[in-house]
């Protein structure tokens, strides 16, 4: 799994829990998501599926924003989180 990759990648050590999210309408079809999440537990018992904190399209926002010099502060952030209806603390899915 690119998941396993990234993680080693990343050094995070064998006892963190690593945060894992997704995108795409793939994971739209709930059996996508399930055995993406089944996947994940087999795999490595400290990964952490949460929720995309934002639409795609907010995320590519944000990119653009932030290559250009003028990245959002936290309140921003936190603003946008509120009017998608997913609030700062919120995120863990499965």
């Amino acid at each position: 799994m690119l998941v396993e990759v990234t993680r080693e990648q990343l050094e995070f050590g064998p006892d963190e829990t690593v945060p894992v999210s997704y995108s795409g309408g793939t994971f739209g079809a709930e059996a996508v998501l399930e055995e993406f999440a089944t996947g994940l537990k087999s795999r490595f018992t400290h990964y952490e599926l949460q929720h995309p904190l934002y639409e795609p399209v907010v995320g590519a926002a944000l990119y653009a924003a932030k290559i250009a010099g003028t990245p959002l502060d936290q309140p921003a952030l936190d603003a946008l989180r509120m009017a998608s209806g997913i609030s700062a603390s919120e995120g863990k899915d499965r």
